[in-house]
């Protein structure tokens, strides 16, 4: 049931992470473990829209594969995280 659910989501959720890398203000942040393993859960949102994604890295590499940030054109509000000054 969690897999057919899940996969009810994906287009959704592709259609967030175009809107968030075309919107003029997006906030950044990671979050750590996931069912007490370490993980991190990235978030990427503006007023109206909210990405969470699950990911087994936090640093550069994983920022790009969410797939919002790295196409970001607007202002990308942030803590001052090393890794965001990358982009």
């Amino acid at each position: 049931m969690v897999t057919e659910a899940t996969s009810g989501t994906i287009a959704f959720t592709e259609h967030v992470r175009v809107l968030l890398s075309k919107v003029d203000n997006v906030h950044f942040d990671e979050r750590a473990r996931v069912n007490g393993r370490l993980a991190w859960v990235h978030e990427a949102s503006n007023a109206l829209l909210t990405l969470l994604d699950c990911h087994q890295r936090r640093r550069e590499l994983a920022m790009k594969d969410r797939g919002v940030i790295a196409h970001t054109s607007g202002v990308a509000v942030h803590d001052g995280w090393r890794p965001y000054r990358g982009f």
